[in-house]
């Protein structure tokens, strides 16, 4: 069991003001701080980019901290960031060294970019949350952990167990539920759009009864028939898809806020809707055009 100050995703923050050794630092620049024991980050997998991790027989006069990417890249541009300084807090006569960089982690938020993170070794701190490893399932662990904490302390208590998955699904559920939304109504506008679709065609062919009586009757096969409905549904649903494109690609800017984990112009997605809605138009295009292959000529040509 490995211990931090702030979880991720757990609605915990510590801001502190610090300052870094070369770096033309700014009034009252903040950083999320945690304190964390040296195992943590195994524990939660998060990886090392550089230098090294906090050992078991860390001294608490030693000030070495660990930062992450985000940290590394913004003030210690163009150097190497392991050995550098970084202030305590406001107070710029203690420092502390920078002894290893590890991978940026979401604190506060899946979809915002991570921040500046500082971790100290010190655990300088009264409360916090204890992150465990482990491949047992999550009623069964949490018992054992509430048994393990009572042992070390009877008066230790042992607050909201939940697994990083529960976490992540409560910071992801209002964008899950605007996803569901959105889907629905997506499919309401989709089958809408088919159903016009289809009215359409039907109309089309039953203006053009007499014209397709009179091909069929100078040897134009039911085939023939089928592929010239398809042609202008076809033209229908390119002319759609352009407009649809030209649209989208102007209004990505104003989702892009309901968009995560996806480029504001992304090509898969693009190319899997375009697809999805060129074969549904094309399927809805299916009854009138064998309702057209199936006319009888004779009784086409009497249609006035």
């Amino acid at each position: 069991m490995e211990a931090v100050s702030n979880l991720p995703l757990s609605n915990s923050e510590d801001l502190r003001m610090f300052a870094v050794d070369g770096y033309p630092n700014q009034k009252s620049q903040l950083a999320e701080a945690s304190w964390a024991t040296p195992n943590y980050f195994s524990a939660m997998r998060i990886p090392l980019i550089a230098g090294r991790l906090f050992t078991a027989d860390e001294k608490p006069e030693s000030h070495t901290i660990i930062i992450n990417q985000a940290f590394a890249q913004k003030y210690f541009a163009n150097r190497n960031p392991v050995g550098g300084r970084v202030s305590r807090q406001d107070d710029h006569t203690r420092w502390g060294t920078v002894v290893g960089v590890i991978g940026d982690v979401r604190h506060t938020s899946l979809e915002e970019p991570a921040e500046p993170q500082i971790y100290n070794s010190d655990m300088e701190f009264g409360g916090g949350y204890i992150a465990v490893r482990s491949t047992l399932p999550a009623k069964p662990l949490a018992a054992t952990i509430r048994t393990i904490l009572h042992s070390l302390d009877p008066n230790l208590a042992a607050g909201n167990i939940q697994t990083m998955g529960d976490l992540e699904s409560e910071a992801s559920a209002q964008r899950r539920f605007q996803t569901s939304l959105l889907t629905v109504f997506a499919a309401i506008a989709l089958l809408l759009a088919l159903v016009g679709l289809c009215g359409l065609m039907a109309y089309s062919v039953s203006r053009r009864t007499r014209e397709v009586g009179i091909r069929m009757a100078l040897g134009a096969q039911r085939r023939d028939v089928m592929l010239l409905v398809l042609k202008k549904a076809a033209l229908l649903l390119a002319l759609g898809l352009v407009s649809g494109l030209v649209a989208s690609w102007f209004a990505t800017r104003t989702i892009q806020a309901f968009l995560f984990g996806v480029g504001r112009h992304d090509p898969i997605t693009i190319l899997s809707v375009c697809a999805l809605l060129a074969v549904s138009g094309l399927i809805a295009t299916i009854i009138p055009a064998r309702r057209a292959a199936s006319i009888d000529p004779m009784q086409a040509l009497r249609t006035d």
